[in-house]
């Protein structure tokens, strides 16, 4: 997500990467009042790197041969973020050290790296919780890529509603959900004053992620309390048209209604010059996009799902999105006039 957000520049940029670098505290203060299952993070500085400190020396006979994920965090506003996963602790110095930064401007936390059988991301609002999910990694979700269809759900704290039947990761949206309920009031007060945040029907508001796997068990690895925002977008939308040569039905991911020409980028092509009044149409939107989202009139993508890093952008700058039109950039031809009714996932070519 840091990626995005300092590629495009929103408005609450600051915001928002304060609340990304503010997470692994969260998720302790949530695991010590609550008892939310979280992947343990350790954080060191680079002197306890470079001077072999104790607490490094027990953190790498701790990790052994296995795999971890790291997390830099610059100390000054002018660094950038860096991250990487699915290596060993020596290897992950090596790749940190190969960034030619200065590596004392960071601080590093370290944490296991596991293999995710199920994953999901849900946002828990004042009057529903909506999410997605899938078996295998969380990156088919953050990233907009999965592998299969997706599925939705939506909860409105009396009944569940799922788009597609599969048993093992509904079960374990139900635990993850039932994991930021709140029971007991004493609990509730902690948190509250702890974290600055509300609570829907004693449920934690906010976004989450959670990842679960046969030896660790559910596991959260995200909670974030401001990516919320322009989230009034229905899960499982009213078609009010139907499918045809000159209609696409998507997903609605981000609100708004608008009328443009199209520019269309096929699955291997690389973006070139968009105008402000164009209409991107892409199979994935990768990271290469994030500069022409800045100005597009709205987005259309192939694929990808209402939680991804895009997704997620398009909200924060009020860009009306459609994702999982499955077939937009054979349908649709540069220079086509496009209606984009982004709220009900509907592309009209007129």
């Amino acid at each position: 997500m840091t990626q995005w957000i300092i590629e495009t520049g929103p408005e609450n940029k600051q915001t928002l990467l304060n609340e990304e670098i503010g997470k692994g505290q969260r998720l302790e203060i949530l695991n010590r009042t609550i008892g939310l299952p979280i992947v343990q993070t350790r954080c060191v500085t680079y002197d306890d790197i470079s001077l072999l400190s104790d607490s490094f020396r027990s953190l790498l006979r701790e990790a052994g041969n296995s795999l971890y994920a790291v997390t830099a965090y610059p100390t000054n506003s002018g660094c950038e973020l860096l991250r990487n996963r699915g290596q060993t602790l020596p290897d992950l110095i090596n790749w940190l050290g190969s960034h030619g930064v200065d590596r004392a401007l960071y601080e590093y936390c370290f944490e296991p790296h596991i293999e995710a059988e199920r994953s999901c991301i849900f946002v828990a609002q004042s009057h529903r919780i909506i999410g997605e999910a899938a078996p295998g990694t969380i990156l088919q979700l953050s990233n907009g890529k999965p592998t299969d269809e997706l599925l939705y759900f939506e909860y409105d704290f009396h009944e569940w509603r799922f788009s597609k039947t599969i048993p093992a990761v509904e079960e374990f949206i139900r635990q993850a959900i039932a994991s930021v309920h709140i029971d007991d009031a004493l609990s509730r007060n902690k948190v509250q004053s702890h974290l600055h945040m509300s609570l829907a029907k004693d449920h934690l508001e906010g976004y989450f992620e959670a990842i679960d796997n046969a030896n660790t068990g559910l596991r959260f690895i995200e909670y974030n309390r401001v990516l919320t925002n322009n989230l009034d977008i229905p899960i499982f939308p009213r078609q009010h048209k139907e499918e045809s040569a000159n209609v696409l039905i998507g997903r609605p991911a981000s609100n708004g209604r608008v009328e443009g020409i199209a520019k269309v980028f096929g699955v291997e092509e690389e973006p070139t010059r968009l105008q402000s009044e164009e209409i991107l149409v892409c199979h994935f939107i990768s990271p290469k996009y994030a500069p022409y989202i800045k100005i597009a009139a709205a987005v259309i993508a192939d694929v990808g799902g209402i939680f991804s890093h895009p997704a997620i952008t398009c909200r924060e700058m009020a860009k009306p999105c459609v994702v999982g039109t499955a077939n937009g950039t054979i349908s649709i031809k540069t220079g086509d006039v496009l209606e984009v009714d982004a709220r009900n996932g509907i592309v009209t070519i007129k």
